[in-house]
């Protein structure tokens, strides 16, 4: 069964009629079934809906629109950007070897903590930031004097820091596990205790490069609650299921950035 529904940006045509200007991005599902997107343009562009049909977001400048996800208490997981209304409140606190992550309430529109990675990458170039139960926490970043994409893991309990290619990860709802694209395209599942690597299914033919055109259909893979399929989409916009101990592998239809509710 398919829902669909237009998001209406305010702009009307001379005779009256309202203009569907915008389109959804990158949509995730927290636990408790909201459900979070981006739609492009100038802040304020992050929107989330809860179950009850209501949608936050319209008036809160706090976060920058690319791939987003929750933490384990529902808060969206995002950096502390320039551009951002809230930078001036938070610049102090700015470290040149570390990036700053914020804690979005978006549905009260305020910062509910802090903390830091300990990278230095461009705030614009991380995205796909997560958390897991166990304090672990992944981001995808793009090293723009190298033109290399890389996985970040990191533990500030515990001061381990991974850092290795790929892009796009993504926690398992256990947290035992993340999913990402190698840079040769293909889908792979880590373990991320132990380290131990399972190469899934090749998921791209050609590696897909940081903004290229192919980027916008590539998102997180999104993972079923008993950890065993995957959702994914290919950079032509195909999407499939695929179960990531066997390799079985099940088209599902045109379209982009699919995520598991």
């Amino acid at each position: 069964m398919e829902y669909t529904f237009e998001l209406y940006s305010g702009a009307r045509s001379m005779w009256g009629t309202k203009i569907a200007t915008s389109r959804a991005f990158y949509p995730r599902w927290s636990s408790t079934g909201s459900l979070l997107f981006s739609i492009g343009g100038v802040p304020p562009n992050v929107r989330m809906i809860e179950p009850s049909g209501r949608m936050y977001g319209e008036n809160c400048d706090t976060l920058p629109g690319r791939i987003l996800t929750f933490d384990p208490q529902g808060n969206i997981l995002g950096p502390v950007y320039e551009f951002s209304e809230v930078y001036r409140d938070y610049e102090p606190y700015i470290q040149p070897d570390s990036l700053l992550i914020a804690r979005h309430d978006l549905k009260n529109c305020h910062i509910d903590g802090t903390f830091y990675l300990p990278i230095s990458v461009d705030p614009r170039f991380i995205w796909a930031i997560g958390e897991n139960a166990q304090c672990w926490i992944i981001g995808s970043i793009h090293k723009s004097e190298t033109g290399k994409d890389q996985v970040v893991l990191y533990n500030p309990l515990r001061n381990i820091l991974k850092v290795f290619p790929g892009q796009e990860p993504a926690f398992s709802d256990d947290g035992r596990w993340i999913a990402y694209y190698r840079p040769d395209g293909y889908l792979v599942v880590r373990n991320v205790e132990s380290d131990e690597e399972q190469v899934v299914i090749q998921a791209m033919d050609y590696p897909v490069e940081f903004w290229s055109p192919e980027s916008s259909c590539v998102s997180m893979p999104g993972w079923s609650s008993d950890g065993e399929w995957l959702v994914y989409s290919s950079p032509v916009g195909r999407m499939y299921k695929v179960h990531w101990r066997s390799g079985r592998r099940v088209y599902l239809g045109y379209g982009c950035t699919p995520d598991w509710r």
